[in-house]
């Protein structure tokens, strides 16, 4: 193992996550795997792999809905962040100085990939920043009502998105912009 999957090993908080991910940048390997490799440590590792570790440090968070303003910074900077590097290594991948070959490798890749893709569970996963609790909303949002109906149920929990995600009628915007006047 190299220095940085020893890391990644070694991590049991989103904000330890967090923090590594802030120096990460993703490259493609001859054999068409997407690696993320971080400045100050030696080494890479694959960036499916950080996916899985992010989402393995999200699972408990995900049962109660329940965590601090402070975690959720640090889940919107590894969210933004992997999901960065996958557009990024999507536009290596489409680079036309890359050689056939590693293009080939990660076309076989992602074939296999099929049955078990982390990329797409990872796409499929709700955000944990875009959607709260009533009890999340109602303190993070005093000036917003809350939406009749759960934009989203999650297990046992009704989520709701922030203002900033609610996809609303034009007189309710209307109505909102006057209220906070």
């Amino acid at each position: 193992m190299n220095p940085l999957q020893i890391k990644l090993r070694d991590i049991n908080s989103i904000d330890q996550l967090s923090n590594l991910l802030e120096k990460a940048s993703v490259s493609i390997s001859r054999l068409g795997g997407r690696y993320v490799s971080v400045d100050s440590i030696k080494g890479c590792e694959s960036l499916d792999n950080v996916a899985k570790k992010a989402m393995s440090l999200f699972a408990p968070l995900m049962k109660n809905w329940q965590y601090s303003l402070k975690d959720r910074k640090s889940i919107k900077v590894i969210e933004q962040t992997i999901d960065k590097l996958y557009f990024s290594s999507d536009e290596l991948l489409e680079d036309p100085s890359l050689s056939a070959i590693t293009k080939i490798f990660n076309w076989l890749r992602e074939l296999i990939h099929l049955v078990y893709y982390v990329r797409k569970k990872w796409e499929i996963q709700p955000s944990l920043t875009d959607y709260y609790t009533k009890e999340q909303f109602t303190t993070s949002f005093p000036n917003n009502p809350l939406p009749q109906e759960p934009d989203e149920i999650y297990g046992k929990n009704n989520l709701y998105l922030g203002p900033e995600e609610i996809k609303r009628p034009w007189h309710e915007k209307i109505l909102l912009r006057l209220l906070k006047a």
